[in-house]
């Protein structure tokens, strides 16, 4: 009778047999920055570093194509800049929100800081890059989009610079 109710504890308390979480997904970042008569243009630099493709849900990064969430934090002295491009309210992702990096591959994209923080005054001006992937699909057969309930993100730093 003991034995039996040490069994259903035991099973009672052991985890589900859930498979574990997938490794993060080995991705190398960099941004640059020059300036013309336009403005500032941030250059961002995204290596998959690993032998297997990886698919990226692009909202709230820069490779979204737009300013749709802050993925830099604008300092000048010790004040943060506020955040001033737009918003998005989403549902569950389509397709065409997803962009796959093959083994190795390397992407590029460009957008003007000025369209997203006011730059007032003179520098110097702190730039730090970071965000969220919200959903990484990496080494699997599996196929986005994929609803909400079952994304798996990643954070992503891409450095810092200051602009004089």
């Amino acid at each position: 009778m003991l034995t039996e109710a040490l069994l259903l504890m035991s099973a009672a308390v052991q985890a589900p047999n859930v498979p574990p979480a997938p490794a993060p997904a080995p991705l190398a970042c960099h941004m640059t920055i020059r300036a013309d008569a336009k403005g500032h243009w941030l250059r961002f630099e995204l290596r998959n570093t690993s032998a297997t493709a990886v698919w990226l849900l692009t909202w709230g990064s820069p490779f979204e194509g737009a300013w749709l969430n802050p993925f830099v934090t604008v300092h000048q002295g010790d004040t943060a800049l506020p955040y001033q491009g737009g918003r998005a309210k989403r549902g569950d992702p389509e397709k065409a929100e997803y962009q796959r990096w093959a083994a190795h591959q390397t992407r590029t994209v460009t957008v003007r800081l000025e369209d997203a923080y006011a730059l007032s005054g003179s520098g110097p001006w702190r730039i730090q890059a970071q965000w969220r992937w919200h959903d990484v699909i990496q080494g699997s057969t599996e196929r986005p989009p994929r609803p909400r309930d079952r994304h798996q993100g990643q954070d992503q730093t891409c450095g810092s610079l200051v602009v004089p």
